[in-house]
């Protein structure tokens, strides 16, 4: 790993910084296709009072850079949650980072297979890492539409 880059789990104290961090993402990726309405709804559902609860509900992990966190991954069960990145850290491979930490954590949960839902842009990347969609999952959430895929692992 890069000098300076380390892993350690969330605590609840950083619930501020993964908010701004996850917020700060969404709408500004390039090919990103979420409606203005998503966005907002997603903006809105990621505040510290939420990221506090799932702290305490699963594993939640913070990739940090000196003080700054760059990026955060979770593992509820078998199914990864949470894989954000810092928009000034995209394409610079933080979220091949998170992946390789967050599946060997996974591994020596002794779990075989994981699962993720992936947003339609982030699916090749979920791909290059050896991840299989199972199903396109069209939904709504806060009355927002939106599309994802389930896709699945085999550690």
């Amino acid at each position: 790993m890069k000098k300076g880059l380390f892993f350690r789990k969330a605590k609840l104290s950083d619930a501020n910084e993964l908010s701004e961090l996850r917020r700060g993402v969404f709408g500004r990726i390039p090919g990103e296709n979420y409606n203005k309405k998503l966005i907002k709804v997603l903006i809105e559902g990621y505040s510290p009072r939420w990221l506090r609860k799932q702290i305490k509900k699963y594993p939640t992990f913070c990739l940090r850079k000196k003080k700054e966190i760059i990026g955060s991954v979770s593992l509820d069960k078998s199914e990864i949650k949470g894989v954000f990145v810092k928009y000034s850290y995209v394409r610079k491979g933080v979220g091949t980072k998170l992946m390789n930490f967050i599946e060997n954590y996974a591994r020596k949960k002794g779990l075989k297979k994981v699962r993720l839902w992936s947003a339609g842009k982030a699916k090749g990347f979920y791909e290059k890492l050896g991840y299989k969609t199972l199903r396109k999952v069209k939904y709504s959430f806060r009355g927002a539409r939106n599309v994802n895929f389930v896709m699945e692992k085999k550690l």
